[in-house]
């Protein structure tokens, strides 16, 4: 079976990362290693499990395009799953907080009056740049911070789990093999210089070392399709050359 190639769309950043964490192994190893050690624990992993892909079908469509899992808490005995959204940015986009809310919204509104409402932890990774902003709705309000601070608790609010590739080094990169190559990727490409991640060693012989043999060649091709859409194919000779020969070493 042939690897899927990220998506030749106007944003293969996103494509890529929606290849890459849509897989249940890479989205388990990148929610264990980057959300607090305190809501892990809280979670039955082998639960995790992929709800959706570009979930919103109506005018929110373009907006939406990552991922939305489900997972059951330790120990419960209802059926009840939490929901983890997974949101890509190649950028920090000042709306961010606006869009996930309007997710969130229409999520409530949908659910039928005699179940529960949805739970909903929003996790985005950053591909390049600094959040600078709250990553909290409230933020959005623009109150005095003393009137913030006495209406907090009356208020609607989420705080976003905000993931920056640009202040990780490799050995910040978690997750599964494959995981931690698209991170290494993402990283490089957002900052203007992807054939940097080549630099990567542990990545590559970590790959190489502990997969077989046709998924590591399937994760490389994938790399080839990503790097080759965001330098022109006219450069995949070159690229594919460079990261045989790192992979061989």
């Amino acid at each position: 079976m042939k690897p899927r190639r990220p998506s030749r769309s106007p944003n293969p950043h996103d494509a890529y990362a929606k290849l890459v964490f849509r897989e249940l192994p890479e989205a388990r190893g990148f929610f264990r290693g980057y959300l607090p050690a305190k809501v892990v624990r809280l979670f039955d992993w082998t639960s995790l499990k992929l709800e959706a892909e570009s979930f919103v079908k109506d005018d929110l469509a373009r907006e939406f395009a990552d991922l939305l899992f489900s997972i059951k808490l330790v120990g419960d005995s209802l059926d009840r799953r939490i929901r983890l959204l997974f949101e890509h940015k190649s950028r920090p986009v000042a709306s961010t907080p606006r869009q996930l809310h309007r997710y969130i919204s229409r999520q409530l509104e949908e659910t039928p009056a005699n179940r529960p409402l949805p739970c909903i932890l929003t996790v985005v990774l950053l591909q390049s740049g600094h959040w600078r902003l709250s990553p909290a709705l409230s933020s959005e309000y623009r109150l005095p911070a003393a009137a913030g601070k006495v209406l907090a608790p009356y208020v609607l609010d989420f705080r976003m789990l905000m993931v920056e590739l640009s202040d990780l080094d490799e050995t910040d990169l978690r997750g599964t093999e494959a995981g931690r190559l698209g991170l290494a990727l993402l990283k490089t490409v957002g900052a203007g210089q992807p054939l940097r991640w080549l630099e990567f060693r542990g990545v590559l012989r970590d790959l190489c070392a502990h997969l077989p043999p046709d998924v590591s060649r399937r994760e490389l091709k994938r790399a080839i399709y990503y790097l080759t859409s965001v330098t022109g194919p006219e450069k995949e000779p070159e690229i594919r050359k460079a990261l045989l020969s790192a992979a061989a070493e």
